[in-house]
């Protein structure tokens, strides 16, 4: 499942969805109103039909079809097509940032399979030397045979094979062919009936008697590595641990702090260094938040006034307070490695206020410009001196009304919102006029 869903906007002008989700399949996404997904953009930046996404190889592939193009993850470089989108992407179209997320379904989990323990030889089944009708030896531990199997070669070599218990596999090995220790010819009953007796007495005497030379022959290997650990560790191991809070690191921390903050160092006197760090990242994020929600109702006012050119991403020195969509997201960018696509902390908080300032000297302004405008046009001096100048069907107070009527009617026109959008247009022509000033003034 593949979802788009714009995050520095909480509606569009068309009242369209944020966000376009899509399963396995492909769709196309613009300015258009007939794609699978419209993009409103009056200033026309986005393409009628800007990218395309295909589904297939089990991934989804955009191919961006625009002008302007599209641009990845902040990148100051366009595109390069077709790019196989992946789950936390971020795409920047136009004015919108588009956050991708992609849920693939999960893979039905295999039961295990039972281990199957190896079956039995056929070369022992075939040789059952067990079922000899002498009387069998009691059982011996293999484990206790495993360290004297060099002097297992003085008796047959067929007890060797036989009480040699080979450690479990994980899957039995196929047998190729019969051990060569176990002469298959050799009936079973034959092997006990050898005119040597003493076979078994040797297996029988191994439990008392080779336990001891076992002790014997494991210190060598246990003493090695203590005489290892004893050896000089590297220097790593002996590093001294850094300084403890209030030494030279917290020190050097609250004076570069108080440096920045442009207060004394004695302010911070006794103040814990991490308490202070802690204290500066929260005042930091919740700073970070309301700017962006001031920037936020500034782009909204000046949408419903549709006053001002709307802030578009580009290429490079883009704001994070007003592209991304939440205050660790920007504060992500602002303190994170410097990128050409993004301007940093210092910069990015100049930039909103100064932005704010602009926004708000602008709006005051361009309201009593458009206000003085309208009263102008419409007052009872302006409608008497232009009447009285014209001839007409009317006069008196009849003449004033009629050309009354007629100024209100072609100030209001055809607007859907009557006299409020006619006030609204002389607000944005002042706010644009203003706004323009003001950037010639500081470029």
């Amino acid at each position: 499942m593949l979802t788009l869903k714009i995050e520095n906007f909480d509606r569009l002008p068309d009242g369209g969805p944020l966000e376009f989700a899509i399963d396995k399949r492909g769709f196309d996404f613009g300015r258009d109103q007939h794609l699978d997904w419209t993009l409103p953009d009056r200033n026309r930046v986005i393409s009628g039909k800007h990218c395309e996404v295909r589904f297939y190889d089990g991934a989804y592939w955009l191919t961006d079809t625009s002008t302007n193009g599209t641009f990845l993850n902040g990148s100051s470089k366009r595109l390069q097509s077709p790019y196989r989108l992946a789950d936390g992407d971020r795409l920047a179209v136009g004015d919108y940032v588009l956050a991708v997320s992609i849920k693939l379904p999960q893979a039905p989990v295999q039961p295990a399979q039972p281990v199957q323990s190896p079956g039995p030889s056929p070369s022992l089944a075939a040789a059952d030397i067990w079922d000899s009708p002498h009387e069998a030896p009691p059982p011996i531990d293999a484990s206790q045979l495993l360290p004297r199997l060099r002097e297992a070669d003085r008796g047959p070599d067929f007890l060797h094979q036989a009480a040699y218990v080979p450690p479990p596999l994980d899957e039995p090995e196929p047998i190729r062919k019969p051990r060569p220790a176990i002469p298959a010819p050799t009936p079973a009953a034959a092997l006990w009936e050898s005119e040597d007796p003493e076979p078994i007495a040797p297996v029988h005497r191994i439990e008392p008697a080779e336990a001891e030379p076992v002790a014997e022959e494991s210190p060598p290997s246990v003493a090695a590595p203590r005489e290892a650990a004893e050896a000089p560790r590297p220097a790593v191991a002996k590093s001294t641990p850094g300084p403890p809070p209030g030494d030279g690191g917290a020190a050097e921390f609250i004076r570069r702090f108080a440096a920045g903050a442009g207060i004394p160092e004695n302010v911070l006197g006794g103040v814990d260094a991490g308490d202070l760090a802690e204290d500066a990242g929260r005042l930091l994020n919740i700073a970070c938040l309301h700017v962006m929600a001031l920037l936020r109702a500034r782009a909204e006012a000046k949408a419903l006034s549709r006053a001002g050119n709307r802030t578009m991403i580009s290429a490079e020195d883009n704001n994070p307070l007003k592209f991304m969509p939440t205050p660790e997201e920007a504060l992500r960018v602002m303190l994170g490695p410097r990128t050409r696509g993004y301007l940093d902390g210092k910069a990015a908080l100049e930039n909103a206020f100064g932005d704010l300032k602009m926004h708000q000297v602008a709006f005051l302004a361009s309201m009593q410009a458009a206000l003085t405008e309208l009263f102008d046009e419409l007052s009872p001096d302006a409608i008497k001196t232009a009447a009285d100048a014209r001839k007409s069907l009317f006069s008196g107070k009849g003449n004033y009304w009629e050309l009354y009527a007629e100024r209100w009617a072609a100030r209001v026109g055809r607007r859907e919102h009557g006299m409020l959008g006619a006030f609204l247009e002389l607000y944005a022509e002042h706010y644009d006029k203003l706004s323009a000033s003001n950037r010639n003034r500081h470029s």
